[in-house]
C-alpha cells in the first residue's frame, strides 16, 4: 500500500534540521524535512528575493520526492504560508492536492499585510522583536559568530514575509488544521479566514504557550499529525480489504 510523503516547511530563520528532531514517523508516513536556501545545508546559496521563489522551488522538491503519489504539507509560522502556497501552485498546475495541511500559528495570508514591518529597523531593534516571539535563546544574539550567522537570514526572511503579496487561489480541496497558541503573536482573528480556504474542514487546536508553543508541545503536534495521517492509511487499508 502507498504510505504519504509528509513535507515540513521551517519558520522564519529556521532551517529542516528543526524537523530531523522528530521522531521517525509511523509506518506508511515518510518525513520529507524541506531546506531553504541561505540556511543548514544550503548556507552557500543565495537568500530568495521573493517568496514566490521559494514556493517555486517547494513545489519541484515536493514533485521529486513524492514518490508515494500522496502528501501532507506542515509548517510553522513562515513555513505553513509556505506550505499553503505550494499546495495552492502545484493544485493550480495540475498536480494532486495534498491529503491534509497542518498549519502551525499561522496567519491566513491577506493578514500579513496589516502586520508591522521590522526588517527595516536596527540590529538592536530587530532581535527584540524577534525575542519578542520567544524560541530563540539568548545566547545566540550574545554569540558574535551566531549573530552574524543568524541575523541575515531572519531580516531576509522577514523581508519575504513583509513584501509578499498574496494571490487569490481557489479554495483547497483537503482537510486544514490549523495550530496556533493561547498568547501567540499569532490572533485568533487572524487565523480564521484559513477556514475560507478549504472546500473540507478546518479545525482550529489551541495549545498554551507563545508563538513558538510547538518547542513545548512537540509530542501533542507530531500527533496531530500521525493521528489524522493515520486515519487516512487505515481507511485505505479497509478499502483494499474488501475490494
Amino acid at each position: 500500500m502507498a504510505g504519504i510523503d509528509v513535507f515540513c516547511f521551517p519558520y522564519a530563520g529556521g532551517s529542516a534540521m528543526f524537523y530531523k528532531k522528530w521522531p521517525a514517523l509511523r509506518s506508511g508516513l515518510a518525513l520529507h524535512p524541506v531546506e531553504l536556501a541561505g540556511r543548514g545545508s544550503r548556507v552557500g546559496d543565495p537568500h530568495y528575493d521573493t517568496l514566490s521563489e521559494a514556493v517555486d522551488e517547494a513545489c519541484n522538491y515536493v514533485e521529486l520526492h513524492n514518490r508515494s503519489g500522496v502528501y501532507a504539507l506542515f509548517g510553522h509560522s513562515m513555513g505553513g504560508l509556505l506550505a499553503y502556497e505550494t499546495a495552492c501552485r502545484l493544485t493550480a498546475a495540475g498536480y494532486r492536492q495534498p491529503e491534509h495541511l497542518f498549519l502551525s500559528s499561522t496567519r491566513c495570508p491577506q493578514s500579513f499585510s496589516t502586520r508591522e514591518p521590522v526588517a527595516h529597523l536596527s540590529d538592536e531593534a530587530f532581535m527584540a522583536k524577534i525575542m519578542a516571539y520567544g524560541g530563540t535563546p539568548a545566547e545566540v544574539f550574545a554569540d558574535e559568530a551566531l549573530r552574524a550567522y543568524v541575523l541575515p537570514i531572519l531580516r531576509s526572511d522577514f523581508r519575504l514575509l513583509e513584501n509578499h503579496k498574496a494571490a487569490d487561489y481557489a479554495p483547497l480541496d483537503c482537510p486544514f488544521t490549523v495550530l496556533y497558541s493561547s498568547q501567540d503573536t499569532v490572533s485568533r482573528e487572524e487565523v480564521e479566514p484559513w477556514m475560507k480556504k478549504t472546500l473540507q474542514d478546518c479545525e482550529f487546536i489551541t495549545y498554551p504557550g507563545n508563538h513558538f508553543y510547538i518547542l513545548e508541545h512537540m509530542d501533542e503536534v507530531y500527533g496531530q499529525i500521525t493521528g489524522k495521517l493515520g486515519a487516512y492509511l487505515t481507511a485505505k487499508q479497509t478499502v483494499m480489504t474488501w475490494g
